[in-house]
């Protein structure tokens, strides 16, 4: 009991036991509370947890009403039955703040994805990680969150010397945006090539954008379209065009792929068979098929022969660096070019260009050339439609581009923008951005951080049962079989619980094979039990603290000799 006396007398502990302590908590806590749901209703549920729930502040607001409540309970503690129901209900509040706050440090929160027939056990969370190889060969995972509040420079610091030997995170964007920035590049390669920078300008819109061949060679803006051609008088439908490099990477010959055209074609001891053209490629069971897919991804398929050996080569028009032989044939390597053809239904501009301070521009109306001028850098020229001008603000010859990260706008109603990380090889120096899913060398990734089921689930079918006359869902369920043999089936209000874990049929697509897919969302609260004491507790306590108060129950308990 003296331990109490002298904890009451203590000045901090009576300033943390009273009412000008508490107010003020309570005033912050209910601006972040609101805070937290203007965010959440205006913009997105993510962006209150990351600004909001997930920030140190908060967590730092409900410790002090968490010691506040426990000294205001120490301090007006009594044995009596009017005190109980004080007690009894602080406790109850003691329990929830706890577990509310071990929940959100310990709790799992992720997603499953399953295709019919397929088995798996691994959630993707929602927080981001640094996935990494170490020297040892060893594989580490380090969390790094997004929220501006949590990635102090303190932080930033602990998980450098982590991983400072190999790495260095130099910064974190939350919520990034790129684009892409051309540069002058004096090495041929691949992925590099003649570049402009185009400007159009009309009373309703002003625009600017890159053309770079072969990675961007056109942009489609609805009535208008944009194309950066290698040669100006040549706006026939083929199907591409087959470009064969040698060792100092310059092209040598290029081939034509008409509708009806040869499809062999021989160069220097090279023998080239073209055995598939396609308009969307996808991989399917390690073969190039069309996709059913929306969005253009054009491939080839072809068998090439060089010096009496065999090889099977693929090539992308939007990937020119992928080759299934890095090595080359005899110090040649090959190139896949989509061409660029005039559309039958839109107005189209084709620029080519000339020398660095030039090029040469074909106006198109519906299929048709309607002009053909010269323009010199920064002329503007008045288009023949739309009123527009048109003006080439840069051009390069031969240009390489860099991707710029810088932070985007948050816009309502959106999903939330991806985050972006920059790292730093501790070795060469070379610094790299990284978002969701890039990944550098094989070695280091960023990307959700994942977790291990104990049990696994095998999809075996996904029903859906939709409103009559439409495509819109009804309802829609999963039949799954776990490692255990059991059936069972997962609904949007029937869960599956298993372990500690809670699944919830949460949505449901296709993947790049056209199979069918179901998207578990994936839930373990390991404070669970521990909340439903504290609302249990809470409630008692407010029960007793009620009927404390009531004078009939006060007389009550005098006939009973029971103190108040």
């Amino acid at each position: 009991m003296n331990f109490l006396v002298n904890l009451k007398s203590n000045r901090v502990f009576k300033f943390m036991a009273s009412v000008r302590f508490s107010v003020p908590l309570m005033v912050f806590l209910i601006v972040a509370l609101a805070w937290g749901t203007i965010l959440e209703s205006r913009y997105h549920a993510d962006l209150a947890k990351l600004r909001v729930y997930d920030a140190w502040w908060f967590e730092l607001i409900l410790l002090f009403l968490w010691l506040n409540i426990l000294a205001s309970t120490i301090n007006r503690f009594k044995v009596t039955f009017y005190h109980f129901g004080f007690l009894v209900t602080h406790l109850g509040l003691l329990i929830l703040l706890a577990s509310s706050v071990a929940s959100n440090r310990l709790g799992i929160d992720g997603l499953l994805i399953l295709s019919e027939g397929g088995t798996g056990n691994t959630v993707h969370l929602n927080k981001m990680g640094l996935q990494f190889v170490d020297n040892s060969g060893a594989k580490i995972s380090i969390p790094v969150s997004r929220a501006n509040d949590l990635l102090t420079p303190l932080r930033l610091s602990a998980i450098n010397m982590r991983i400072k030997d190999i790495w260095t995170i130099t910064n974190l964007i939350p919520f990034s945006q790129t684009s892409r920035v051309a540069v002058a590049s004096t090495n041929i390669t691949a992925s590099t090539g003649p570049a402009v920078e185009v400007e159009l300008i009309n009373p309703f819109i002003s625009y600017k954008e890159w053309l770079q061949n072969p990675l961007q060679k056109s942009i489609d803006l609805g009535p208008l379209y944009l194309a950066l051609t290698d040669v100006s008088d040549r706006f026939k439908s083929t199907l591409g065009s087959l470009t064969v490099y040698n060792s100092a990477n310059v092209p040598e010959a290029r081939f034509e792929l008409l509708e009806n055209g040869p499809r062999t074609f021989q160069h220097k001891g090279l023998t080239i068979r073209v055995d598939k053209v396609l308009k969307k490629a996808t991989v399917l069971e390690k073969q190039l098929v069309e996709s059913r897919d929306s969005g253009s991804n054009p491939a080839i398929a072809m068998s090439v022969q060089w010096s009496g050996r065999h090889f099977k080569e693929s090539l992308f028009a939007d990937f020119p660096d992928f080759t299934l032989n890095p090595g080359g044939f005899g110090g040649y390597s090959l190139r896949y070019e989509k061409t660029a053809t005039v559309p039958q239904d839109k107005n189209a501009l084709f620029i080519k260009v000339k020398d660095s301070n030039q090029v040469e521009m074909v106006y198109f109306e519906k299929g048709s050339e309607v002009k053909r001028a010269t323009a010199n850098l920064n002329e503007k020229l008045l288009t023949p439609w739309m009123g527009m001008t048109v003006s080439v603000k840069n051009i390069f010859s031969n240009a390489a581009f860099e991707f710029v990260v810088r932070e985007a706008p948050l816009e309502v109603k959106a999903s939330l923008p991806p985050p972006a990380i920059l790292i730093e090889n501790s070795q060469t120096k070379e610094k790299r951005w990284l978002q969701p899913g890039d990944r550098w060398n094989e070695s280091l990734s960023f990307e959700n951080q994942t977790r291990s089921l104990p049990f696994t689930i095998k999809l075996l079918k996904f029903i859906k049962t939709d409103y009559p006359g439409t495509e819109t869902a009804k309802s829609f369920e999963s039949e799954v079989e776990l490692n255990d043999g059991s059936r069972h089936t997962i609904s949007m209000n029937e869960p599956l619980k298993k372990d500690g874990f809670t699944i919830y049929q949460s949505s449901f697509g296709e993947d790049e094979f056209g199979n069918q897919t179901s998207t578990f969302s994936v839930n373990q609260d390991p404070a669970r039990e521990i909340k439903y004491f504290g609302s249990i507790v809470l409630g008692l306590g407010i029960m007793i603290f009620t009927l404390s108060r009531s004078q009939r129950f006060g007389k009550w308990l005098k006939t009973l000799g029971v103190s108040r």
